[in-house]
């Protein structure tokens, strides 16, 4: 676990090596209710996903996730998307899903 504060927005990074997409879902979601922004990648399933928190709203400039994120997903080869406070992508590797999950990071903090 990955604990990242920039301009006071903090965002919680997880990586599972054994862990399906939904948890890494649900994983995400539970950061997100407890107001992290909160990035859970699947390793087996190559799948990332992101939730906002309220506080990222700014750090978002009003945009949504799905905003924010699809030009990412586009440029690293990735399928999915979302709406403005989740985002859920599939990669063909797992190094594409962990480099989107940091640049993702980067952009939200």
């Amino acid at each position: 676990v990955e604990l990242a504060a920039k301009k006071e927005v903090k965002i919680l990074s997880f990586s599972f090596a054994d862990r399906s997409a939904d948890e890494a879902f649900e994983t995400a979601k539970a950061g997100a209710a407890r107001g992290f922004g909160a990035i859970a990648v699947s390793i087996p399933d190559r799948c990332v996903c992101v939730m906002k928190a309220p506080a990222l709203e700014a750090a978002a400039q009003g945009q949504g996730l799905g905003q924010l994120l699809k030009p990412l997903l586009h440029e690293l080869g990735g399928k999915g998307g979302g709406g403005s406070a989740n985002f859920r992508a599939v990669f063909e590797t797992a190094a594409q899903a962990e480099l989107f999950a940091s640049k993702a990071a980067s952009l939200l903090g």
